[in-house]
């Protein structure tokens, strides 16, 4: 959301109960004008009592230099082993790969292989 348009933002807050956070984009605040509209805005949404946090686009991106890496799931591990293994054969392996085509009676085992 742009610092000009925080007005339609927090009519949306107001309406949206599931909305958590609003981010405002284009905010510079060596520009007095741009803290005092969000200043104003953050005690808008407080009064509305939704919960509804307002940050600049700047602290979000500087908290998120300060955090530590997000871990990795499993089935990112896994896909990231699996590219690693096949990326460079990947074009030449998967020629290798193609099913037949379907034929009735064939069960996709037989067609695809054996799922793990």
């Amino acid at each position: 959301m742009d610092v000009a348009h925080l007005d339609v933002a927090l009519q949306i807050a107001a309406d949206a109960p599931s909305l958590g956070r609003i981010v405002v984009l284009g905010h510079h605040p060596e520009v007095t004008a741009h803290r005092e509209r969000l200043d104003s805005a953050r005690g808008q949404l407080a009064a509305q009592g939704g919960g509804v946090a307002l940050d600049a686009l700047a602290s979000v991106i500087e908290r998120g230099r300060i955090l530590p890496p997000a871990p990795r799931s499993r089935h990112q591990s896994e896909l990231a082993r699996r590219n690693e293994v096949d990326g460079d054969a990947a074009g030449h392996a998967d020629q290798h790969r193609a099913p037949a085509p379907w034929v009735p009676g064939r069960s996709p085992e037989k067609l695809f292989g054996a799922r793990p």
